[in-house]
């Protein structure tokens, strides 16, 4: 039994950890700011109007909202970052002129 306990306590350890940290400098004191909670405005669909936020996951940055939503989306494909947001606005194609 004991073994088993063991084992299973080493499988869980084993287990990947996903740490997302959001790095802004603060627009009221200029102080800069890291967390594992986003500030308020991250989320909001306009987030350029606010100061640039960058989020970095196990060490590598998956968004930055200084980026154009084309670079944000790519950073984002494969990360944890994109689940709960809004999507990005992504400009449509420009049609050809007739």
């Amino acid at each position: 039994m004991l073994r088993f306990v063991f084992g299973a306590v080493l499988v869980f350890c084993a287990l990947p950890v996903s740490a997302q940290v959001y790095y802004w400098n603060d627009a009221q004191t200029g102080a800069k700011r890291l967390s594992n909670i986003p500030p308020d405005w991250y989320k909001a669909p306009d987030s350029r109007s606010f100061p640039r936020v960058q989020v970095f996951e196990n060490g590598r940055l998956v968004d930055d909202t200084a980026l154009k939503d084309e670079q944000r989306f790519e950073l984002r494909a494969n990360s944890s970052v994109a689940r709960g947001l809004a999507p990005l606005r992504v400009a449509p194609a420009a049609q050809p002129r007739q």
